[in-house]
């Protein structure tokens, strides 16, 4: 955790506790008592004033004042507050939205500037949308968010893509999102490895006492691909001829993307991506204007999906 954060959550434990020990911060923010004392100082030059109590219940002490009068907002950080709230009203995954809607209205409170809502953000054209109980889905990533602070196993009720439901008890690392759902990295006691779990498919859970002891050696740019939630990696190299060839051309879809243009309006593409059977979709996604290049094992793939699909339409 940067800096900055763990800065900020020392201000907001002192604003709702009071009082705290320069050790209960230490254990709270997982820092050492020494990072603590040079936070504060810091905080200090930047204009948060924290004072400190002596004696035997003594500690650090923020004084009764709002935080957020020291932030001084502009009326163009306080409308892009508000606009961004509108703009997260329309995307269910974020499931803090009800408590971020909260934050922005108490700040606006004590803002001498008050923001109205506009209809631009407003959605014109209806997007794909996840088929959820957001509300559901949120108690559940919320349950998930604390086994992960406290470190707690976790029993859950896995439905596969097969509809075939296992028992696990997995230790939970983290919660990501990816297109419109969110997945729960963890290690599964079931498989002897590490896996991702789709929110939505967990169909019951249990949170354990049992403390699990996290692997500090677990990087999650180690699990994950470039892409994608999946862990393959492959080099792709395609032949696009128009329209996608515009279109591809428009977005980024990995950091080492290159595209070298042809004469007849066609591209050549090329990016390292992560995810055989997403890789596979994207290319089909394209029909007869494009022809996988490399790798090997995405063309192999494409061919056995067109071979299975010309079977479908031919019966």
């Amino acid at each position: 955790m940067s800096k900055i954060v763990n800065a900020f959550r020392m201000l907001l434990l002192l604003k709702s506790r009071g009082r705290m020990q320069i050790k209960e911060l230490a254990e709270e923010l997982e820092l050492s008592e020494r990072v603590i004392r040079v936070y504060r100082d810091q905080l200090e030059m930047a204009g948060f004033h924290i004072q400190t109590a002596r004696g035997r219940y003594g500690g650090y002490v923020l004084p009764k004042s709002n935080i957020f009068e020291y932030l001084s907002l502009s009326p163009k950080e306080l409308e892009a507050l508000v606009k961004a709230s509108e703009y997260l009203k329309n995307h269910p995954t974020f499931l803090q939205f009800d408590d971020f809607e909260s934050a922005v209205m108490k700040i606006q409170s004590i803002s001498k500037q008050q923001i109205q809502s506009s209809s631009e953000w407003q959605p014109i054209i209806l997007e794909e949308k996840a088929n959820v109980d957001w509300n559901h889905e949120k108690d559940k990533y919320e349950q998930l968010n604390f086994a992960i602070a406290a470190r707690r196993k976790v029993k859950i009720v896995y439905e596969a893509l097969n509809s075939d439901r296992t028992e696990r008890i997995i230790h939970p690392y983290k919660l990501i999102p990816y297109k419109k759902f969110w997945y729960c990295i963890a290690y599964c006691e079931l498989r002897n490895d590490y896996r991702d779990f789709k929110l939505t498919r967990i169909q019951d859970y249990q949170i354990y006492e049992e403390r699990f002891q996290r692997d500090e050696s677990f990087r999650l740019e180690d699990y994950i691909g470039k892409t994608s939630i999946y862990a393959d990696t492959y080099f792709v190299e395609l032949h696009v001829k128009p329209p996608f060839s515009k279109i591809l051309s428009e977005k980024i879809y990995s950091e080492d993307q290159e595209i070298e243009q042809q004469q007849d309006g066609s591209i050549i593409f090329r990016a390292t991506m992560s995810g055989l059977p997403e890789l596979t979709s994207f290319v089909l996604s394209m029909g007869s204007a494009v022809q996988v290049l490399g790798p090997n094992e995405l063309r192999q793939s494409v061919e056995e999906e067109v071979e299975k699909m010309s079977k479908n339409f031919l019966n």
